[in-house]
């Protein structure tokens, strides 16, 4: 075999020790992306765990806010 630089050697020890450190993180996926199991009755929930979607209405000023401009133009 031929020689091997220091560099090539330099990097294949840092590939290990990043999967040998990777597989013992707290932050690497597991297949149970949730700790809980979804409640069977929590139907209007999504996946069981969070609440769906309500629509937000438009948050332009209404009518009522905007009377006191309007019926003073139309008296």
């Amino acid at each position: 075999m031929g020689h091997v630089s220091r560099s090539t050697v330099t990097v294949c020890w840092i590939l290990v020790i990043v999967v040998l450190l990777m597989s013992s993180c707290n932050g690497a996926r597991s297949m149970q992306p949730f700790k809980g199991k979804p409640l069977k009755q929590s139907s209007g929930y999504f996946f069981g765990f969070l609440p769906r979607a309500m629509p937000i209405p438009p948050s332009g000023p209404s009518r009522q806010h905007n009377s006191i401009g309007f019926d003073q133009s139309h008296n």
